[in-house]
């Protein structure tokens, strides 16, 4: 696709589905077998010709962007319950973070996550993603200091045409991870983007009525962040 367009491909049995983001409409490359399409939309509301919008609500998506320019002072915008999360962190020595590779992440995701078709093509591509000439995806870990079990783990994906590192996917090991695990680890991962030079944390979709219910918790967890809250369209091909 063109430049600029941010875009991933993933297969689901004989079925490609190719997703796209971006104002400027994809040039797609000729595929044979069955594809379907997902382009989303930044600012643009037409449909341009060959696309087409089941309805404004089915493919209207909620995006929660954090500025991570300043991250020597983003935190205070968060909740009260973040800021205090925030502070314990170095407060603390039981805890601490460390930058692993993708199979050992991917190995700590299976046991400790929710599987699935959707997460085993998750973890396909961020094995794909791992093994580009430039490193974009970064695992990140909260280990115990004193026994270095592995409680908790984030991985995020940096694409620097739009400036933007990726939130994808998560997990916590309930039974023994501290509370803070997950305010801590997104902490990092944003720090360190925007040491690479990332500008903004995009974290993904916000609940809207319609979507799962279980969707609800993880976007309690982001808005406590304060983010910005980017309405996104999209258009479908196939």
């Amino acid at each position: 696709s063109n430049a600029g367009a941010l875009g991933r491909r993933m297969f689901f049995g004989p079925l490609c589905v190719e997703y796209y983001t971006c104002d400027q409409e994809p040039e797609l490359t000729a595929w044979r077998g069955l594809r379907f399409v997902i382009w989303t939309r930044v600012i643009r509301t037409d449909v341009p010709k060959k696309w087409f919008q089941i309805s404004k609500e089915s493919g209207r998506e909620v995006c929660a962007y954090l500025s991570i320019n300043d991250t020597d002072t983003y935190y205070k915008k968060w909740s009260d319950t973040f800021k205090t999360y925030y502070y314990r962190f170095a407060k603390q020595t039981s805890y601490h973070i460390e930058e692993i590779a993708c199979d050992e992440f991917c190995t700590q995701y299976r046991k400790h996550a929710k599987t699935g078709m959707i997460i085993s093509q998750t973890l396909q591509q961020m094995k794909k993603l791992s093994r580009a000439e430039q490193k974009i995806i970064h695992f990140y870990v909260l280990k115990n200091s004193e026994h270095g079990d592995i409680v908790a783990g984030v991985a995020g994906v940096d694409c620097l045409s739009v400036d933007q590192s990726f939130y994808i996917t998560a997990f916590t090991r309930k039974d023994i991870a501290p509370k803070e695990a997950g305010l801590w680890l997104c902490n990092h991962w944003m720090k360190e983007s925007s040491r690479r030079g990332i500008l903004y944390a995009n974290f993904g979709n916000i609940w809207t009525p319609g979507q799962p219910t279980s969707w609800k918790g993880f976007s309690d967890f982001k808005k406590k962040f304060n983010p910005k809250e980017i309405v996104l369209i999209e258009n479908y091909r196939s």
